[in-house]
């Protein structure tokens, strides 16, 4: 299986997911929303083992590094201060300060999560 076809596989497997969602959502029901969820990722690891060409190198890791890193470095703050913005106008929304708590509480796990692999990583010497 090369590039093209992987592409294909994929996008096909995204329209299943996204039909059987759509569909389940309509009729109230979550299992046909689950199952077409576990199916398509099981389909999609399928596909992509079937792969003959190299699709990921040292390149993309590096860049998939940066990216993530740069978005943890601006998403996490930015959570941080929308849930405090929410927090104080809890007098104006008093509905929204649990929204405010919870992107707080968001931001703090965020942090511990990468602490904890960078810690990981660290100590693995990646």
């Amino acid at each position: 299986m090369n590039r093209k076809q992987l592409g294909k596989c994929k996008a096909m497997i995204g329209v299943f997911i996204g039909i059987t969602v759509a569909v389940s959502v309509s009729v109230g029901n979550v299992f046909p929303a689950l199952a077409a969820i576990l199916i398509g990722t099981a389909a999609s690891y399928i596909c992509s083992r079937r792969m003959t060409e190299v699709v990921n190198d040292e390149m993309i890791y590096r860049i998939s590094e940066k990216a993530s890193r740069r978005v943890v470095q601006i998403f996490t703050p930015a959570i941080a201060v929308i849930g405090m913005v929410i927090i104080t106008l809890e007098d104006s929304y008093p509905g929204l300060y649990s929204v405010g708590m919870v992107l707080t509480y968001l931001a703090c796990s965020l942090l511990i999560l990468y602490m904890l692999f960078y810690s990981y990583y660290g100590r693995k010497g990646v």
